[in-house]
């Protein structure tokens, strides 16, 4: 198999996704078990740090191939959303921060692509969304749902001492 020459970014734009509008969800690959090019030519002074976090940086982007059967999948099973491809600049320099290491949980999340029935591609996709900074959308239904996925990163203590995820006050007395 080929060496790739040039790595790229792959994100979606979702009309409607946890009740926020236009939602950019950033697609990684997930598991991959070689670098898609040689790390000293993908990361800048590489030699110098190894640095495992530009690795991981480099292990989520996509090949030319994979892009191209990425974006395919997604304008065939996802055609009301927008997909766009960005190259990137090898080497890459500075601080190469993988999705992978950001902590998700609340309005920050993971969409396991690679999990819908449909899904046919011989590699894993994931999706990183964050949603503290989109506007909700209009409606009450929407409205609880962005509300319900910033609940799950709050927490409350409650008068006896006890630990108590916000979602989970949604048992006890829903949100409204």
């Amino acid at each position: 198999m080929p060496i790739a020459k040039e790595l790229f970014k792959v994100r979606t734009t979702i009309a409607e996704f946890h009740g926020c509008k236009d939602v950019s969800m950033r697609w990684v690959v997930g598991c991959r078990q070689r670098p898609p090019v040689p790390y000293t030519d993908a990361i800048g002074d590489y030699h110098l740090s190894g640095d495992p976090y530009a690795r991981a940086w480099i292990n989520e982007l996509f090949t030319t191939d994979e892009a191209a059967a990425l974006i395919k999948y997604l304008t065939d099973v996802h055609p009301d959303d927008r997909h766009s491809i960005e190259k990137i600049e090898l080497p890459a320099s500075g601080d190469l921060f993988p999705i992978s290491a950001v902590a998700i949980g609340g309005p920050q999340g993971c969409y396991p692509l690679s999990g819908e029935q449909t899904y046919d591609l011989p590699f894993v996709v994931e999706g990183y969304y964050d949603l503290r900074s989109y506007e909700p959308l209009p409606d009450r239904k929407s409205d609880l749902n962005r509300r319900k996925a910033f609940a799950r990163s709050t927490f409350f203590v409650k008068g006896d001492g006890e630990i108590v995820n916000a979602a989970d006050l949604e048992k006890i007395e829903p949100l409204h």
